[in-house]
């Protein structure tokens, strides 16, 4: 398999040095079988088959799909990490913060091991395990949902990000009440 830039193409035989008779027009996205025979002529002569067509959809069109990908990125890492915030003791706040990014970071591992490493040869097939994994956590996530409690925070722990109060008589900031 050879990657090739579009434009028109004679192929050369490397053993004999010959190259074929008639030039032959390749695009991008588009997949090509070169069937290469001699006459009695000796003579290289190329037949080209087209297996798949070059795209014609536009890339541009990639964009709404990236953008409504952000935005729910965006709402799920916000929204899960201030419940995460507000529910985790006051001790662990930073370290749930870390195990968020960590779950984020392990997920991309996941993602970028099988489709690197070629496990699943279809990509529809790798698609539709993803979507069976994402599925699987969904379930997970709504066992865990149903079964949680809602944890109040005590009276001190409430205060404990307002330590830091501007005197109603003073704006400066080395003058605060703690």
């Amino acid at each position: 398999m050879v990657s090739v830039f579009p434009t028109d193409y004679r192929i050369e035989d490397l053993v004999s040095g010959k190259q074929s008779v008639k030039l032959f027009d390749v695009h991008t996205t588009a997949v090509y079988t070169a069937l290469l025979y001699t006459t009695d002529d000796n003579k290289l002569h190329t037949v080209l088959f087209e297996d798949v067509p070059p795209f014609t959809v536009h890339i541009l069109w990639q964009t709404v799909q990236y953008a409504l990908m952000t935005s729910a990125e965006m709402l799920v890492s916000i929204t899960g990490l201030v419940f995460a915030y507000s529910q985790a003791p006051k001790r662990y706040k930073s370290v749930i913060m870390s195990a968020w990014l960590l779950t984020s970071a392990i997920g991309d591992l996941i993602v970028v091991f099988v489709a690197e490493a070629r496990m699943i040869k279809d990509q529809a097939l790798e698609f539709v395990f993803f979507a069976i994994l994402m599925a699987f956590a969904t379930f997970i996530f709504g066992f865990l949902a149903i079964h949680y409690k809602d944890r109040k925070p005590r009276a001190d722990e409430a205060d404990e990000d307002q330590q830091l109060i501007l005197d109603k008589n003073t704006s400066e900031p080395d003058q605060l009440i703690q």
